[in-house]
Order: structure tokens, then C-alpha cells, then sequence
């Protein structure tokens, strides 16, 4: 028999995102943007690369463990009560571990370690991959391709960066002081810093994770309803 549409697409979106997690953490990003592109890209493929969000394979505890002293000195892992070894979320650029902090649960958003040099490497070759894709398709008309390439290039650049992350949700926080059911989580400067972002806890559940929400008793048709539940949604 031969495969439906629907089973192609699938085995081609499973390729695909293998494919993306093999080149590394700058195709695994685009993989990423893909996949919140409902508009034009079948959803066989946004199942499959959404798992590039938080599901991408961790890097070594041991690399980890560089890194934070690296960032603090050879006695970073002291600065904590503990720290777990094993990744709540891992993506392309950073992975997030629990630890304990003078007895409060916060995530540690850890850098890769070697991400900056590969992201860097990467990003001199996509503007040939873009010229030479644009020989050979409608695109060579116009700079559509590099202007993406060029915008992905600053955003994922920006992500590199924590205090800028930092930065922006501190302006978040703000904005949003005077919803006291919305929760954004304290960052902690001192043990915070370029590629170590050490945040509170907060429990939440994925905004695309609709069932998980409606069973929290979010309704998001009701504005009302949803902004009074709004601190069981993640950010």
C-alpha cells in the first residue's frame, strides 16, 4: 500500500527535525520559528518541530558545571543549597536546571557551553546558503530570504545575551505590576549573569497545551476568566 499524504508528512517532519538537531543549535532555532508558523506549514511538521522548543538533547552535566564556574568562580556550586543534574528543559541555546537558593526553588537558565562559536560559525554561512537558494527559486527577485536571515541573525544574537533577557522581563514586570493574578517570575541579579539566568520557580503550564489549561478552569474565550487564572499559564 502506499503511504497516505498525511503518513509522508509525518515520516518528512520526523526527518526533518533530526536532521535540524544534528546541524546544531542555530538550525535547531529555525526549526523552532517554524514551528509557530501555522499559517503555511502543515501540522504534521508544527508537531514535530515544536519539540525543538524545550526537547532538544542536554549537554553534559559536567559541561554545566564548567560553565558556572566559568561565570563565578571555582566555587559556584557552593553559591547553592544543590542543584539537579538532570535538565527540566533543554533547547537549542540554553537548558534550565532546578536548584535550591538559600532554601527557595529557583531555575537556573544555563547557557550551552561552545554555543556562541558554533552560532557564530553559522551565521557567516547563511546569507551564501540564502544567495544560492535564490538563484534557483522566485525569491532571486528580491531580498526577502536575506532580509529573514538578516533579522534572525540580531534576534538570535539578542538571545545570547541574558541581560537583555533580564532586561525585558524586568519591563514586563512593570508593565504588569497592577495584574495581581499575572506572575513573572524575580530574577536574582547577584547570581545572575550574560549566561547564567537564576530566576524564581513558577509552575505554569504551556500556552499551547490548551486541554492542560481548560482543566485548570481557564477559559480563553472570557477575558475575565483568563486573566484571573492567568498565573497558572507559563510564560
Amino acid at each position: 500500500l502506499q503511504p497516505t499524504p498525511r503518513e509522508t508528512h509525518e515520516k518528512r517532519a520526523a526527518s526533518l527535525r533530526r536532521k535540524l538537531t544534528w546541524l546544531g543549535p542555530t538550525f535547531i532555532k529555525f526549526g523552532q520559528i517554524l514551528s509557530t508558523r501555522e499559517d503555511f506549514i502543515p501540522p504534521q511538521y508544527i508537531l514535530e518541530l515544536s519539540r525543538l522548543q524545550d526537547n532538544v538533547p542536554p549537554a553534559p552535566f559536567r559541561k554545566i558545571e564548567k560553565r558556572l564556574k566559568q561565570e563565578f568562580g571555582p566555587l559556584a556550586l557552593s553559591m547553592f543549597d544543590s542543584i539537579d543534574p538532570h535538565p527540566i528543559a533543554s533547547a537549542s541555546l540554553a537548558q534550565v536546571h532546578l536548584a535550591m537558593l538559600n532554601g527557595e526553588k529557583v531555575a537556573l537558565k544555563i547557557l550551552r557551553p561552545g554555543v556562541e562559536e558554533i552560532i557564530e560559525k553559522d551565521l557567516h554561512l547563511f546569507p551564501l546558503i540564502a544567495l544560492i537558494f535564490q538563484t534557483f527559486t522566485a525569491l532571486g527577485k528580491n531580498n526577502l530570504l536575506l532580509n529573514v536571515i538578516s533579522e534572525f541573525s540580531r534576534v538570535i544574537k539578542q538571545e545570547l545575551d541574558f541581560v537583555h533577557e533580564y532586561g525585558n522581563m524586568e519591563l514586563f514586570r512593570k508593565r504588569m505590576v497592577h495584574y495581581e493574578n499575572v506572575v513573572v517570575p524575580a530574577v536574582y541579579p547577584d547570581y545572575s549573569t550574560k549566561r547564567v539566568l537564576t530566576m524564581q520557580h513558577v509552575e505554569g503550564i504551556k500556552i499551547s497545551q490548551v486541554e492542560e489549561i481548560e482543566r485548570a478552569g481557564v477559559d480563553g474565550r472570557d477575558r475575565k476568566s483568563t486573566r484571573l487564572n492567568s498565573s497558572h499559564v507559563s510564560q
